[in-house]
């Protein structure tokens, strides 16, 4: 390996073309990165009161009341889920009221074919004793 000399610039920027390296780029001037710094800061500050004035708008506007919103015509799809969402409140108030009616009629069912189970004998304050059967 030979040694080149520290003054040939040359042969450094040679060899940092055929490389395809780039040099470091420093600034001169710290006002330069400042004013650079500042500009962005700007840029994102002016873009979150831009988010936040939306955001107060549509806040302040939906909460105009209930009044406000039920002379607004519903568009057509909303008008189709809201009367899917009554339709399935429908279909799940039937469905529990057939659950609660099989089940009273379970429980007549039991209380009428057998009378006497567990049930105390008035006249001596003792209960029958349960009756167990093996499948």
């Amino acid at each position: 390996m030979a040694k080149t000399s520290p003054s040939s610039k040359t042969s450094r920027t040679e060899s940092r073309a055929i490389t395809g390296k780039k040099g470091k780029v420093f600034l001169e001037k710290k006002d330069a990165a400042l004013a650079l710094g500042t500009s962005i800061a700007e840029i994102q500050e002016e873009k979150s009161k831009v988010k936040a004035e939306k955001r107060h708008h549509t806040t302040t506007s939906s909460s105009g009341g209930d009044a406000a919103r039920k002379n607004v015509p519903l568009s057509s799809k909303k008008r189709l889920k809201q009367a899917k969402a009554a339709l399935l409140a429908e279909k799940s108030r039937v469905k529990k009221e057939k659950a609660k009616q099989k089940k009273q009629a379970r429980v007549q069912t039991k209380e009428a074919s057998f009378p006497s189970i567990g049930k105390k004998v008035p006249g001596t304050g003792a209960s029958l004793p349960k009756r167990v059967s093996f499948a």
